[in-house]
């Protein structure tokens, strides 16, 4: 339900742009575009979906986490606004969910991820200093640090490191420290300011092994500054 609610959010974003908007290089009028490459730093709220299927657990939660990125635009062309977005960023992000059965019990989980989105975008310009900047990509995640712990109600439990096999019970169990997805979303610029939305699931599951997957999702709001 998320995906379908956000795809329509960028949809309805993108579609807000003139369809008939005119792009010319260079001349400083409120219509052009801006083809020159450009550097911008990003705030993010992260909202994660983890979902387990019936085979590893059958939970449902989410990670709510803050990221810091750096993102460079590459240009495509002298006449018209297509960029390369390549970006480093930072995230941290954590969770917790009880057990349906034993609600004494709950499961905490933090993570610290780097990741490198690699993007296609193309800015229509709305206004004077104003453009709108679908885009879609690739992204790699390397998780730094993965935590878990199961507490009960007085708060005790073992914290176990969820890509270390000796402390998730074998190999069988350890969570993927790497993997690949992609994202779809729009941005707005103004001036030097920018916002952002997008959303985008894996390729690479954080977790498989035969039947038993747990899979993420993510929605992320982005406030930038270009330098």
């Amino acid at each position: 339900m998320k995906l379908f609610k956000t795809l329509g959010l960028v949809a309805a974003m993108a579609l807000a742009v003139p369809a008939q908007a005119q792009f010319t290089n260079g001349g400083g009028a409120s219509s052009s575009a801006d083809v020159s490459p450009y550097d911008r730093l990003s705030l993010s709220y992260n909202n994660t979906s983890v979902s387990a299927n019936k085979q590893a657990g059958d939970f449902d939660f989410s990670l709510n986490g803050v990221g810091l990125e750096y993102t460079h635009g590459f240009s495509l062309s002298a006449s018209q606004p297509m960029f390369i977005e390549l970006g480093v960023k930072a995230r941290y992000s954590l969770g917790s969910y009880d057990e349906d059965d034993y609600y004494e019990i709950t499961n905490k989980y933090q993570f610290l991820t780097a990741i490198v989105p690699v993007n296609f975008t193309y800015a229509f310009p709305v206004g004077e200093n104003v453009s709108i900047a679908p885009f879609a990509g690739l992204n790699f995640k390397a998780h730094i640090l993965g935590k878990y712990k199961s507490e009960d109600e007085d708060g005790d439990g073992k914290t176990k490191d969820v890509f270390n096999k000796d402390d998730m019970g074998g190999k069988d169990y350890t969570y993927n420290r790497f993997q690949m997805g992609w994202q779809i979303g729009v941005g707005a610029r103004y001036d030097k300011y920018y916002l952002g939305l997008s959303y985008g699931t894996d390729f690479m599951k954080i977790y498989k092994h035969k039947k038993s997957s747990v899979s993420t999702g993510d929605f992320v709001l982005s406030l930038g500054y270009y330098f």
